[in-house]
């Protein structure tokens, strides 16, 4: 058993002073006010810190980190998520197993050092260059999982299922054949990995995108594991017009009517949907996983936030392609959007949590839908719950003096992944005072891949 003495406490959306946490086995004991901080050296404490619930990553592409800041120039008259998806495909002809553990495990590192906990790995790359499987399917799969026992991040694995071109049924080729699985290929993949599953690795469902798998297919695996399931909808424009054109069907009511919309979905992107769309999704109790600083380099757009979360829609939050990895900035990026459109200032909050304060209003929002995303009981700080924690560091320049109440705002607001001191998963801590204790040599290795990488290049 642990016990953490906090000078403050986020707990249900209320600031409070001077708790006493009790863990065991990585789960939530008993939560108190006491008077002062015990007098007990074997309690964790961080003066003039804010406990608080570290957050889910919904979604990511562990590899594409290292691609960050190679797509940025023009490459014809109009660049957009299609011109950068060619250059991703052409990276992955150069990754091998070493260099997709090496560069996952990094970004993962980066992830709990900005207060993430838990990640859902989208992961859709299983074959090696040119489409021949690995003669262990799940070779790559379980990179991903030694990649996150590394770095001590909970892991949601999530195999991707991709099949086709287009929706016109049109075969894969180039950079899309590291992906394709037929379904018995897939559920063997799937059967494989679930011998990994424990406290901190969940095993769901991916389905690319309605674009990558039919209809039909998507429907029997569906039927056949059940569960969670993520997928990549309403991302682009150009997508939504091909499955209309080939289905008859808009993407959002094509997936509820053909396989059925409930609350084991988490919808990726959601930035074409329309109010009907985001009336569905909360109606049937769908996730939506928002991607701010991937959708704002990608020029994608961005989903309507505000909507969906005054409907009471659950909300997540993915890092995606890793452009930056950065919690904080992530959900500035999602309140400035609708900022941006709605000409208004503190626009995901709401009056009457948190005193109306932007930064505890959406950090609210974001751990539950988060927590449903993940398939991680967390979030909250009280009994029963994961041991999943941040200590948001009160003496950072930006903090220091300003009432506790104003630092989740300034956090955001100012976003600086220093302001982070400590991050524990399942009763573990895994950042101490900013630092991994194997951080040396996760940046070693991840950069003597980058340099091969370049070199390759």
């Amino acid at each position: 058993m642990s016990k953490i003495f906090a000078d403050y406490a986020l707990i249900n959306g209320q600031i409070k002073e001077n708790i006493l946490v009790e863990t065991a086995n990585g789960v939530i004991d008993s939560v108190v006010n006491i008077s002062k901080k015990p007098n007990d050296d074997s309690v964790i404490y961080h003066k003039n810190c804010l406990l608080m619930p570290a957050l889910n990553n919904s979604h990511s592409h562990g590899f594409q980190r290292a691609m960050a800041g190679l797509s940025e120039y023009r490459q014809g008259n109009s660049d957009n998520f299609w011109s950068w998806r060619n250059l991703m495909y052409h990276f992955l002809q150069y990754l091998t197993p070493e260099d997709i553990g090496h560069i996952t495990q990094y970004a993962y590192l980066e992830m709990v050092k900005s207060g993430f906990c838990s990640v859902a790995e989208f992961h859709y790359l299983h074959n090696q260059n040119g489409g021949q499987h690995y003669d262990n399917l799940g070779l790559l799969s379980e990179v991903i999982i030694e990649a996150a026992q590394n770095v001590g991040i909970a892991l949601t694995l999530l195999p991707v299922v991709y099949q086709q071109a287009n929706p016109r049924g049109e075969e894969c080729s180039g950079g899309q054949l590291r992906f394709t699985l037929n379904n018995d290929q897939y559920m063997r993949l799937w059967q494989g990995l679930q011998q990994y599953a424990g406290d901190n690795m969940h095993l769901g469902l991916a389905i690319h995108s309605l674009r990558a798998v039919p209809l039909a297919h998507i429907k029997q695996i569906y039927q056949n594991i059940g569960g969670l399931c993520h997928i990549h909808i309403g991302e682009q424009r150009r997508e939504e017009e091909e499955i209309v054109a080939h289905y008859g069907q808009r993407p959002l009511n094509l997936l509820a009517d053909g396989v059925g919309l409930n609350k084991n979905w988490a919808l990726v992107h959601g930035n074409c949907f329309d109010d009907g769309d985001i009336k569905r999704v909360v109606d049937a109790g769908a996730i939506l996983v928002a991607c701010p600083l991937t959708e704002a380099n990608l020029g994608d757009g961005f989903c309507k936030t505000r909507e969906f979360l005054q409907l009471g829609g659950q909300l997540a939050i993915g890092t995606d392609s890793h452009i930056h990895i950065n919690m904080p900035h992530e959900i500035q990026m999602l309140e400035y959007a609708m900022r941006l459109r709605d000409k208004e200032r503190v626009v995901l909050a709401d009056n009457n949590i948190g005193q109306g304060h932007l930064g505890i209003n959406i950090l609210e929002k974001i751990y539950r839908g988060g927590a449903l995303a993940n398939a991680r009981h967390n979030g909250c700080i009280e009994r029963g719950f994961r041991a999943d924690f941040l200590w948001l560091n009160g003496n950072h320049r930006q903090l220091m003096h300003k009432k506790p109440i104003f630092w989740p705002d300034s956090m955001i607001v100012t976003p600086d992944k220093n302001m982070i001191r400590n991050v524990m998963v399942n009763g573990q801590m895994i950042i101490d005072n900013g630092l991994h204790n194997n951080e040396k040599n996760i940046k070693k290795n991840y950069q003597k891949t980058m340099k091969k990488l370049m070199e390759r290049l």
